[in-house]
């Protein structure tokens, strides 16, 4: 039974993404996806109607999954044959729910669909079909599931033009998530950027052609970024004692507004190429962007930190053998009297207001995961064994990366900490805003910590950046 779909925007060599409203079991793909829980259980909805069509084979292949892997993590997507379905196959994706308290459902949506469409890739699939995914009976909100539809499909296309994958069909029953998709669909594909007239213009993918390059221009204040907020900052970074390498790397530039820490992963020799080339990587990106192009600075750094993680991915696959390459990311972008957090890992960023140190950001780890259950106390994290078994964090082996996003006002005296986990490991919050209290400028309130970090005995590398918007 074909079906005319809504509406239809065509991408680069004819590749499409639809809107349709149809029965999925129906639809005229080689793949569709299976909106399914983390324990691939199909209890109901759309999910126990695929199980029902395919038979008992996809329910067994399920079983086999869960229990050579375990749960799937949220994002997480796995492939199965179709059973008695009239499809190549059958791509599960464990989609958020709105009780998990992720802070954007919607990155979580991006990212297990951007997995569906790979999986489909490596099978030589060429067209796959989705239906909605969290909207029901996972509770997240519509205008967010909207989102996340249409950008991970504008995403895939964008970011892997050679992938075999050319079809993409959003299959929908009726009703006030098809308004709101399609609409999503529109802004996505709006954001393309003109192509080269001839073969003889080349441009970065994210910069307008009519549009000159964006530059940095330094007027009569030194400090003043692009928004026009001032930005004052200090930043150091000292490698442990005996340590042959510093595997952390800082960037930190107040005419940008832009602060970040990058922290590479273990012991391997490639952890100090991971976090250098992050940060030069993030950096070069933001300079040469327009947030225009994005629909905003959130757009712009997402989209920053997509082709970083893609850029490690393409640059360790150079190398023979494949380098082992991971790091943290902690990004601190200052912009209009708000402040802009991107992290991924266990190095944190901080607001230090009112004579309080607040904590930004979550770590991505085992040890603050139970932390935040209740099991151990913020102090204990230090001293887990756990600590630094990390559950997200930049991977070479991997072309993406999931992140937490972050917003809120600067207030007048806010200072900003973005720091590794070297210090993190030594002082507790407590500490560190009692050093923050008595401190008299930037500067010094870095090296009083210093000292202190190595007056107990640093066991890591150290790196710390101080911003704030007033000249303290």
């Amino acid at each position: 039974m074909s079906v005319k779909p809504i509406k239809t925007v065509f991408y680069e060599n004819g590749r499409s993404v639809s809107v349709v409203i149809n029965d999925l079991l129906y639809e005229p793909v080689d793949c569709i996806v299976n909106p399914a829980n983390n324990g691939l259980s199909h209890g109901g909805g759309v999910a126990a109607e695929i199980a029902m069509a395919a038979g008992p084979t996809l329910e067994e292949e399920c079983r086999k999954i869960i229990r050579e892997r375990g749960r799937l993590n949220t994002g997480d997507a796995v492939v199965t044959t179709a059973g008695k379905l009239p499809f190549k196959g059958v791509i599960h994706v464990a989609g958020p729910r709105a009780d998990d308290g992720a802070a954007d459902p919607e990155l979580a949506l991006m990212r297990g669909l951007v997995n569906a469409f790979l999986l489909a890739s490596e099978k030589g699939w060429v067209s796959l079909s989705f239906p909605a995914v969290s909207s029901g009976l996972f509770s997240v909100p519509l205008d967010k599931c909207a989102y996340g539809y249409a950008r991970a499909a504008h995403e895939f296309f964008e970011l892997y033009p050679d992938r075999s994958l050319e079809t993409i069909r959003i299959c929908l029953f009726k009703g006030p998530l098809v308004d709101m998709v399609l609409d999503e669909v529109e802004k996505a594909h709006k954001e393309q950027p003109p192509k080269p007239k001839s073969q003889g213009i080349k441009a970065p993918f994210w910069r307008k052609l009519e549009e000159p390059a964006p530059q940095v221009v330094y007027e009569e204040d030194p400090h003043r970024n692009m928004t026009g907020m001032k930005s004052f900052s200090a930043a150091v970074s000292i490698a442990k004692p005996g340590g042959e390498t510093n595997a952390d790397s800082v960037f930190s530039d107040d005419a940008l507004g832009l602060h970040m820490v990058a922290d590479g992963v273990g012991t391997h020799r490639h952890s100090a190429r991971a976090s250098a080339l992050i940060v030069e990587t993030a950096s070069d990106l933001f300079q040469t962007s327009s947030e225009k192009a994005y629909g905003g600075l959130k757009g712009l750094l997402q989209k920053v930190v997509k082709k970083t993680a893609l850029s490690l991915h393409q640059t360790a696959g150079k190398e023979t053998p494949r380098p082992k390459m991971l790091s943290t990311l902690t990004l601190l972008c200052l912009h209009e009297n708000r402040y802009h957090v991107i992290h991924a890992g266990d190095s944190r960023a901080y607001v230090f207001r009112d004579y309080k140190l607040f904590q930004i950001t979550d770590d991505h780890s085992v040890a603050f995961q139970q932390y935040r259950a209740g099991a151990i106390t913020k102090e204990q994290i230090r001293d887990h064994p756990n600590q630094r078994l990390l559950t997200r964090c930049f991977d070479a082996d991997k072309d993406f990366v999931m992140t937490d996003y972050f917003v809120g006002a600067v207030e007048r005296g806010d200072l900003f900490l973005v720091c590794s986990d070297g210090l993190t490991k030594v002082l507790s919050d407590e500490e560190i805003a009692g050093y923050l209290k008595n401190a008299h400028n930037l500067q010094g309130a870095l090296e009083t910590l210093v000292n202190e970090v190595k007056r107990r005995g640093q066991t890591d590398d150290v790196t710390m950046i101080l911003a704030t918007n007033e000249q303290v």
